[in-house]
């Protein structure tokens, strides 16, 4: 019996090259869905995000792209949908474009703090 194993180099932890959001970052995206979802649906309508993400001081273009690769031809996006394109929209602030397409796997990637440890030094 033959397997296919994929190369190692082919597998990554979701994200691509993206630097991982912090912990504040993914607060802070966490908290703009519940400002956002005020009917409290589970959903953020296009119409609502608008004028929110044009805070961001971003092209309409590059907002337009940013949505078309997190939530395609829908009116609207999940919590999670919402977090991917406030990440890739501060990307873009900092100057990294967005992809053709969303990596594979968890996106955006989140960086994870062992509490253990940080309280093993303290100690």
């Amino acid at each position: 019996m033959h397997q296919h194993t994929q190369e190692p180099q082919q597998r990554e932890a979701g994200g691509g090259s993206f630097a991982p959001a912090t912990p504040a970052d993914m607060a802070r995206y966490q908290a703009a869905f519940q400002q956002l979802d005020s009917d409290r649906d589970g959903l953020v309508q296009g119409s609502d995000c608008f004028t929110f993400f044009m805070q961001w001081g971003l092209d309409k273009a590059v907002l337009r792209h940013i949505w078309d690769i997190v939530a395609g031809s829908a009116g609207a996006l999940t919590q999670a949908q919402l977090v991917a394109c406030l990440y890739l929209m501060d990307a873009a602030k900092r100057g990294i474009k967005p992809p053709p397409a969303l990596p594979p796997g968890p996106f955006p990637p989140v960086l994870r703090v062992c509490h253990q440890r940080l309280q093993h030094h303290h100690q």
